[in-house]
């Protein structure tokens, strides 16, 4: 019998990169620990400033899974067709979200928000950074 552990196996505390932007900044790319550990910062920026912006975090994903298919000697359609248990032996759950920070330079976030768990758009309680400054 194993000694029960001493030490946490989780932690609730995100990891965390902070970074000035500037002007050269064209998107951020927020993803769980599941894109990082098949794809480099270099390669995930390269797949979304080389291709079309419909579809982007699908395709990081996909490069993802391709990686993961590759490391594991197997096709990745493969891979893709395993039941969702089976696949975690080879890659961890992947989130990815793109946000590109060529839009309006100005919006009023209170018109673009919605209130979670209201069937209609209202105006939010959602305060911008420029908002409490």
């Amino acid at each position: 019998m194993k000694p029960p552990l001493t030490v946490p196996v989780l932690s609730a505390e995100p990891t965390l990169n902070t970074r000035v932007l500037t002007s050269d900044d064209k998107f951020l790319i927020f993803a769980s620990d599941g894109l990082w550990e098949h794809l480099t910062n270099q390669q995930a920026a390269e797949i979304v400033h080389l291709n079309p912006r419909r579809g982007i975090a699908r395709r990081l994903i996909k490069a993802a899974v391709q990686s993961a298919a590759k490391r594991a000697n197997m096709e990745y359609r493969a891979l893709r067709d395993l039941q969702g248990g089976s696949r975690r032996v080879y890659h961890d759950d992947i989130t990815v979200v793109v946000v590109f920070l060529d839009g309006p330079s100005r919006f009023n976030v209170q018109q673009l928000s919605l209130k979670a768990f209201e069937d209609e758009a209202g105006v939010s309680e959602f305060q911008s950074l420029h908002d409490l400054m």
